[in-house]
């Protein structure tokens, strides 16, 4: 996301805490900073893409962080997958001088890289309309979704649906396994008629790449799947795919699979068929 900044023939400077994790983004041209703080401090426009909810509200509202050394008029987009609650919070810590996004993505490592991912947006139109030139550098789609919270909450809603397709592909799979069917066949089928989707045509590409190089780690998934369920749980219901899709990937978290990516889940090769979860109907 940073390169296209880069390619647009902006000016830009970064922070991360893993300063190696960047090096092709400074090799490109990106200026190194030290802190949030001196970031905040020489920035009008700052974009976080951080790991979880914990690490924006350091970013955000830390004695070190953005919020507290912003210059006047400096606009903020945080793009992580955090939670709405988290995001409104920062919202109301906000000076009238500041302003701020949630803004998180859909699209994957390769619509990062390609610059065609979505943007999911909450917060004030009058914001979003400061940042889309930068935004469209990044991104295809820009949506306004509502208020502060409502970009969060959107992409609760994307990740429910992606547990969903993924519960289906796995069921299916355990199916076709428990009748003896070849299960890379099965997925070719899957794949090439009304079942097949992005995701699953993208999972499917990366079971045949060597290493299955993970695009969005299991971890990650858990994380997202627990704000869903705690932003369901304070409105008073609960996500019945979310809670199940919990259930199996908060196991395979536990048994050191969570840096894995979600290829894992529909992995056929014969040594991890007993990674696949027991039917829906089998009852537990």
């Amino acid at each position: 996301m940073a390169r296209n900044l880069l390619r647009a023939d902006l000016e830009i400077m970064v922070f991360a805490r893993d300063k190696e994790s960047i090096k092709p983004v400074l090799d490109a041209g990106a200026h190194w900073v030290d802190s949030p703080a001196l970031l905040a401090s020489s920035s009008d426009y700052i974009f976080t893409m951080l790991g979880n909810p914990s690490d924006v509200e350091e970013v955000y509202l830390g004695g070190n962080g953005l919020l507290k050394n912003s210059r006047p008029n400096t606009v903020l987009c945080d793009m992580t997958t955090s939670s709405p609650e988290l995001a409104k919070k920062i919202y109301d810590a906000c000076s009238v001088k500041i302003q701020i996004l949630d803004a998180p993505v859909t699209g994957g490592v390769a619509g990062a890289k390609s610059g065609q991912l979505t943007f999911m947006v909450g917060g004030a139109e009058s914001t979003l309309r400061q940042v889309t030139p930068f935004l469209e550098t990044m991104g295809s789609k820009i949506i306004h979704m509502g208020n502060a919270g409502a970009g969060q909450t959107a992409k609760s809603c994307n990740q429910i649906a992606v547990a969903g397709i993924l519960l289906g592909a796995v069921e299916a799979l355990n199916h076709a396994q428990k009748n003896a069917l070849n299960i890379d066949r099965m997925l070719e089928i899957l794949n090439s008629g009304t079942a097949a989707s992005p995701l699953l045509k993208s999972l499917n590409q990366r079971l045949k790449e060597v290493g299955h190089a993970p695009s969005f780690s299991i971890s990650h998934f858990v994380k997202d799947l627990k704000i869903a369920a705690a932003d369901a749980a304070r409105a008073g219901y609960t996500i019945s795919t979310v809670d199940f899709c919990l259930h199996y990937v908060e196991a395979l978290e536990q048994s050191n699979n969570g840096e894995k990516g979600l290829q894992i889940l529909l992995d056929p090769d014969k040594n991890q068929r007993n990674r696949l979860p027991n039917s829906l109907l089998s009852g537990r």
